[in-house]
């Protein structure tokens, strides 16, 4: 398996706090709606939504590879001063397959 990294810079005229809320505090009740023709529901399924809160997310038919229809995340780090969230993949169809592990970092400046 291969060591990668991916970046993506997207600049956006919507305010950082604004943004923070939507994607990722209030991720579970407005992404299904934003994403509606990949995301089919968003559950929190352990935890506040704070650190070490396990999160179900499920994908419509279709939308994505035949082995990623779900996947379950962990939040590990939370930062709402600097707008700042880590979360790692902890389950999903190409865990252990094609990939060994996932791990994601969101900034907002």
């Amino acid at each position: 398996m291969v060591v990668g990294i991916i970046r993506n810079k997207i600049v956006s005229i919507v305010p950082a706090p604004r943004l923070w809320n939507a994607l990722v505090k209030d991720s579970p009740s407005i992404m299904p709606k934003i994403l509606s023709e990949v995301i089919s529901k968003i559950e929190v399924l352990e935890g506040d939504g704070g650190i070490c809160t396990i999160v179900h997310t499920n994908f419509k038919p279709g939308t994505t590879e035949k082995e990623l229809r779900y996947w379950k995340h962990r939040v590990d780090t939370l930062d709402d001063e600097n707008f700042v969230f880590h979360y790692y993949i902890i389950e999903e169809g190409r865990i252990g397959k094609k990939v060994k592990s996932t791990w994601f970092e969101l900034k907002f400046k």
